[in-house]
């Protein structure tokens, strides 16, 4: 399926994929296989909720693959002072995951769990070693135009703080390989 939907997407965009997220968040080690035999060296599809693992992309599959993981709410960590199972992350998604919440909640209930998502990461954040937030946008409600405005909002928001910069997956993981530092917390 991966090499299928890879020459699909070279052949429409131009452009060869060398980065993945799982569907559902679901990879294992024949996952990293495949990906490592289609020339796929950055994956985002898991998230890390231990104190000190957030915020910074890592090596994983034996130094091959860089993961960039995605930003996870950690409300329930700075309010009960443990980690959370995945177990846990299973039956509370929505309040863990900073992601939109349009399906069950108000339109602008996303666009707060954003912005409180975020600042939890840009407060960890230092001068030269960037904490790397990476949103979980879901396509059934945020390539719908009229949610576009959360989208659009969020940015506005991010870029009235300092030192804040936009960038693809790809781009984290490439500064990560030559040496940037990130903050993990």
């Amino acid at each position: 399926i991966i090499h299928k939907t890879d020459e699909l997407l070279e052949k429409k965009v131009g452009v060869k994929p060398d980065a993945f997220r799982a569907p559902g968040l679901a990879v294992d080690k024949n996952t990293y296989k495949a990906l490592l035999k289609e020339g796929i060296w950055v994956d985002s599809s898991i998230i890390y909720t231990y104190p000190g693992t957030r915020g910074s992309p890592r090596w994983i599959f034996h130094h091959k693959i860089v993961e960039v993981p995605i930003a996870c709410y950690t409300k329930w960590i700075y309010e009960h002072g443990q980690p959370v199972r995945p177990k846990f992350l299973c039956s509370f998604a929505d309040d863990l995951f900073v992601r939109p919440k349009i399906k069950e909640g108000k339109p602008w209930e996303a666009l707060e769990n954003l912005e409180k998502g975020f600042m939890q990461y840009y407060r960890h954040g230092k001068p030269g070693r960037p904490t790397v937030f990476v949103v979980l946008f879901h396509e059934p409600y945020t390539a719908n135009p009229k949610y576009w405005w959360i989208i659009f909002d969020f940015v506005k928001f991010a870029k009235k703080h300092k030192g804040v910069v936009f960038a693809t997956i790809d781009d984290v993981a490439r500064a990560f390989v030559h040496g940037q530092k990130f903050t993990a917390f």
